[in-house]
């Protein structure tokens, strides 16, 4: 979330909004062979931090050969920082079933993490055999946030955004700060409706509404000039502490008055509340996958046999073997699905390649 990436007051949180989370650089080597085998070699690069990813990874338990070794990156400040690099890799014989998502299949909210499902068919034609590579990422819900955080980051946060800390008026920190706070009470109101349309779809309307208003009334009563007046009177390295206590203090008293609401007006008891709130953070650690998600750079690379017919990739790399390559961000697939698909043709008594 947002407030976990607020770093220090002022306009390092709304850089830090607009930049979007760590870039984790994840790498996709497809190979098929005639026989119809599929060797899938991965690599990810990134920070340690970065490589701490909460959408799943490929692990031994799934039966990925893994290896991890250490690179240094020379930094933006001209420091060199640590990467770490991952990589993977996993043979499929003919016909086996290629993964749609890394998730353990034992893994509850293995719904929550990134799906794409992939496919490889072979079709023997008199012309000889056609290989059809395909793969979806599955979208993955986003503006139903990103409508709040485009409707309180507007143009004039935007430019307020860019001055120094110090060049700010008390007025210009304060519409900063409520900002943030808006962008987050209507996030988690996104995140408690949804919540509730997934444990409780047929909650009469009203009590919703009556809950919302709790919670909107609860968010409009901040007194955001006193808020700011602390946050100038903390030290500038007791800053991110001051703002996450800030933070946790008023998602818990946001979420005591969901429940006491819902009990109110809905009548729940406390295994309802317990329903309620499984279902209240699996949204919301969805969207925080999502969220990191958008920064993550993705570069697949598929080699078939023979020679390509058709394909929507960006380029026909020759110099890497023949290779396919597509290169995209996370945000490539929130609300709508992103399609990779390509075909090629091994002409009859074609050598193996």
């Amino acid at each position: 979330m947002i407030w976990h990436r607020f770093t220090v007051y002022g306009t390092a949180a709304l850089v830090t909004l607009l930049a979007g989370t760590g870039c984790l650089e994840r790498k996709e080597k497809i190979e098929v062979r005639p026989d119809g085998s599929v060797t899938v070699k991965l690599k990810y690069k990134g920070t340690a931090d970065e490589l701490d990813s909460m959408d799943a990874m490929p692990s031994a338990d799934a039966g990925w050969l893994l290896t991890r070794t250490i690179e240094e990156n020379q930094g933006n400040n001209e420091q060199n920082e640590v990467k770490y690099v991952v990589r993977s890799k996993r043979k499929f014989a003919s016909g086996d079933e290629l993964p749609s998502s890394y998730a353990e299949a034992d893994d509850p909210d293995a719904d929550l993490y990134l799906a794409f499902p992939t496919t490889v068919v072979a079709d023997r034609r008199e012309d000889g055999t056609y290989y059809h590579f395909r793969r979806v990422y599955m979208p993955r819900k986003w503006a139903y946030v990103s409508y709040w955080e485009n409707r309180f980051f507007n143009e004039e946060i935007e430019e307020l955004g860019g001055k120094p800390t110090e060049e700010l008026t008390r007025e210009e920190q304060v519409k900063i700060f409520k900002a943030f706070v808006l962008f987050e009470a209507h996030s988690q109101m996104e995140f408690a409706k949804a919540a509730l349309g997934e444990c409780d779809p047929e909650l009469p309307s009203d009590c919703w509404l009556k809950t919302r208003s709790a919670l909107m009334e609860r968010f409009n009563r901040i007194n955001y000039h006193k808020l700011v007046e602390r946050y100038a009177e903390t030290p500038e390295e007791e800053r991110p502490a001051r703002f996450e206590s800030e933070y946790e203090a008023l998602i818990a008293e946001a979420r005591e008055i969901t429940f006491q609401s819902l009990r109110d007006v809905a009548g729940y008891n406390d295994a309802k509340l317990a329903e309620f709130e499984l279902a209240y953070d699996r949204e919301k650690h969805y969207h925080e996958i999502t969220d990191e998600q958008g920064a993550h750079q993705f570069k697949i690379m598929v080699n078939l046999p023979g020679e390509i017919v058709a394909h929507n990739a960006d380029r026909l790399d020759q110099g890497e073997d023949g290779y396919l390559v597509w290169e995209f961000n996370g945000e490539a697939f929130r609300d709508r699905p992103f399609e990779l698909e390509a075909i090629s043709r091994l002409k009859p008594g074609s050598e193996q390649k």
